[in-house]
């Protein structure tokens, strides 16, 4: 897929999101003035930012030509009243990785964080959640498969996307074949029987069948992995950005305002209710 840009010029907020960003940036601008904050030195320094250009819907994806969703959304209600400016590209994710470890891109969103990423990179506080889960092919399951644990998985075998973490899942991610660089592919894996499980983010993946992006059929059938509680997602921000401490310290103050004001759940709502 081709690299594709949004610079936030103008910060787009869906739909009612508009009018929180007054409210938002009024709060920012009395935490700046209370000294709570502290800005940027070179106002005109462009914060890169990545996400995966598998789209992880409803919270990054591409619309128009435009990088949308609720991280979106959230970046814009808190990086321009700190007076950032930044853009959004979405890249494969494992080099979206690569070029925040290395320092060419400062931020990489919608990650969950590993004790591994957690030794790369900086990590701010979650801002939303989503649940493991799995895929199968009736073809190959008339019957679900027999999963009452997540140690049960590594009786099957198990896909899932390049570049990904699924310690989450309750295993090793060595368990794993990523071979996959989106979610049709595995898909197809799994219906191809090249895999007998396919390891998703059930939130995520119900998003991409919604947008038309991925074919679930009459053959497909997914369900959480039992015993295991909803995955914390977090931004990573390259540990090279010189400002990166203050940078974390932004956006975990922006998260908890926000939650506090009930604005990200309103957010999610407005995607998930689409």
């Amino acid at each position: 897929m081709t690299d594709s840009i949004y610079t936030h010029q103008m910060a787009y907020v869906a739909g009612a999101g508009r009018n929180m960003q007054h409210i938002w940036q009024s709060r920012m601008l009395w935490l700046v003035l209370s000294g709570l904050l502290v800005l940027p030195v070179r106002a005109n320094d462009i914060l890169r930012i990545c996400g995966d250009a598998a789209g992880w819907p409803p919270y990054t994806f591409e619309q128009d030509n435009e990088v949308r969703g609720y991280d979106a959304d959230v970046l814009a209600l808190i990086l321009p009243a700190a007076g950032f400016d930044y853009e959004i590209r979405m890249l494969p994710w494992k080099r979206c990785l690569l070029e925040v470890e290395k320092g060419r891109y400062q931020i990489a969103l919608s990650a969950s964080a590993s004790k591994e990423r957690k030794v790369r990179f900086l990590t701010t506080e979650p801002y939303y959640q989503v649940q493991p889960g799995y895929a199968y092919s009736l073809d190959r399951f008339p019957s679900p498969p027999l999963v009452q644990n997540s140690m049960d998985l590594k009786n099957y075998n198990i896909c899932g996307l390049r570049g990904y973490d699924y310690n989450r899942f309750g295993i090793d991610t060595r368990w794993v074949m990523r071979e996959a660089n989106h979610y049709a592919q595995a898909l197809a894996q799994v219906r191809r029987g090249r895999c007998e499980l396919f390891l998703t983010r059930l939130e995520v993946l119900h998003g991409l069948y919604r947008q038309g992006d991925v074919d679930l059929g009459d053959d497909i059938l997914f369900a959480p992995v039992p015993g295991i509680v909803a995955d914390d997602f977090v931004m990573l921000i390259s540990r090279l950005y010189r400002r990166g401490p203050e940078l974390k310290a932004v956006l975990d103050q922006g998260f908890s305002e926000l939650r506090k004001q009930g604005q990200l759940r309103e957010l999610l709502n407005f995607y998930l209710a689409e």
